[in-house]
This record gives structure tokens, C-alpha cells and sequence, in this order.
């Protein structure tokens, strides 16, 4: 599939820009996710991702979600910026061709509590609605 126009792609909020990452942007949302996301306590993921997090299996996670796209089954994992900065994720996805969608999302720890995560949910769910007659 030609992944062009996902490329492309542009979120933007009063505060934030949301699109897929380069590599070595990849790499500064990595290192925003080992400055921590949660309180060590409490898992707040359904996969214990933050446990293990290191540097190749989080870029490769980001590579494979890209490489497994098809029309009925996909994943879109749009990287958080303020001002420039990766800050944090957000993901958009659809599985077995179902005109059902779900999110899932993070923001570094020290960005919490400034809205940042309503903001960029916002944003994708706005996106699913404009897009929804014409889903893939």
C-alpha cells in the first residue's frame, strides 16, 4: 500500500501538532517516554509496555505499526508535538475491517495535567469524523 498521503498527514491544535515521526524523532519520543509516564505503582496500559521500554524494541514497535498497514486493519501512531518537541502519542487504529475505531494515547509525565491529552485525543477524533464516510 502507498503510505504517501499518511505521511503527509497534519494535526494541529491551538497547541500541538500531530503526524508520524522520523526516525530520530522516533528516538526523542523515546526518550520523553523513559523521563517517565506513570507512577511506577500503577500500569495504566493493558500491555506493561513501559516496564521493558528499550530504545530498538520502541523504534521497531513504530516501524512494524507502518509496515502491517492494510485498508481493513491499521494502526496509526501519530507522535505529539509542542513546539517542535515529541511530548508524547497518539494512536488511531481499526482491526478487522469494522467501522469501529479505537485510541490509545500517552503524554510524558512532566506535560501532564496541562490538557495536552484531551487536546491531541480531540484531534483524532475529529479526524475519524470528517474521515468516516470514506474510511479505507
Amino acid at each position: 500500500m502507498n503510505l504517501g498521503p499518511l505521511l503527509g498527514l497534519r494535526l494541529q491544535t491551538p497547541r500541538l501538532e500531530l503526524r508520524l515521526p522520523t526516525e530520530g524523532e522516533v528516538d526523542d519520543l523515546y526518550e520523553a517516554a523513559a523521563r517517565g509516564i506513570h507512577r511506577p505503582e500503577v500500569m495504566p496500559f493493558g500491555v506493561a509496555w513501559t516496564d521493558s521500554l528499550e530504545r530498538e524494541g520502541f523504534h521497531e514497535f513504530h516501524r512494524a505499526t507502518l509496515a502491517s498497514w492494510e485498508p481493513g486493519s491499521w494502526n496509526l501512531n501519530l507522535v505529539t508535538f509542542l513546539d517542535g518537541v515529541p511530548i508524547g502519542s497518539q494512536g488511531l487504529r481499526r482491526r478487522n475491517a469494522a467501522r469501529e475505531l479505537g485510541t490509545g494515547s500517552w503524554i510524558e509525565k512532566a506535560q501532564q495535567g496541562r490538557g495536552f491529552g484531551l487536546e491531541q485525543r480531540a484531534a483524532v477524533v475529529e479526524l475519524a469524523s470528517a474521515a468516516s464516510p470514506r474510511w479505507p
